[in-house]
């Protein structure tokens, strides 16, 4: 070896040394580098990819609907008394929410503002949260927790219902409701009262 060859051979332990490598041992060392990172991530991508794409086929995505319709109380019990439509008409007008997917269960989130007129004429809202279980042949039950704002009552409904397909997703429903509530009157004594209520509307 004489004097050129050993002096760059230092020069170029002397870089390797300091980290400044020649251009073509940085692109082969980066090259390196970025297989290590890329591969395990396009790898889990990858997998991820597969596993939604399992999952979509074997679920597809929730189906939003919702309905509109209107309910009559027919008849009421509560603090042993019994009041019919005839003695105090009240009249409600549900609004929902309704999402399910393939399975029979469906969840419905309800409005229902209330008018009533005796002994004076108000208006309540409840707040209506509920499930629903489809049959065949057009059948449902279903529970649904309640919240009377305005009138200081909370509860549950049960209630089953029929509905006839019209077109497509849009169907004609009648629907029994079973309203349960549990209030606590002025002089702090606590009623419960049980209810059947008469629904009718439309779903889409």
């Amino acid at each position: 070896m004489n004097y050129l060859d050993e002096l760059q051979a230092k020069r170029t332990a002397k870089a390797f040394l300091s980290g400044a490598l020649p251009q073509q041992c940085k692109n082969a060392g980066e090259r390196r580098r970025v297989r290590r990172n890329v591969l395990p991530l396009a790898f889990a991508l990858t997998l991820l990819c597969g596993i939604f794409s399992v999952a979509g086929a074997q679920e597809p995505p929730p189906r939003v609907g919702g309905h509109v319709g209107i309910a009559f109380p027919i008849v009421t019990r509560s603090d042993g008394q019994t009041t019919t439509i005839s003695e105090d008409f009240i009249v409600g007008f549900p609004v929902g929410i309704t999402i399910r997917n393939s399975s029979p269960f469906a969840f419905d989130f309800e409005f229902v503002p209330t008018i009533n007129n005796s002994p004076r004429q108000d208006v309540t809202l409840t707040v209506h949260p509920g499930v629903i279980y489809g049959f065949k042949k057009n059948y449902a039950v279903g529970l649904r927790a309640a919240f009377d704002i305005g009138a200081d009552a909370y509860g549950f409904t049960p209630l089953i219902q029929r509905s006839w397909k019209i077109k497509g997703n849009t169907k004609y429903f009648v629907e029994a409701d079973f309203p349960v509530r549990f209030r606590q009157r002025p002089d702090l004594r606590r009623t419960t009262s049980g209810t059947f209520t008469a629904h009718f509307g439309v779903a889409f």
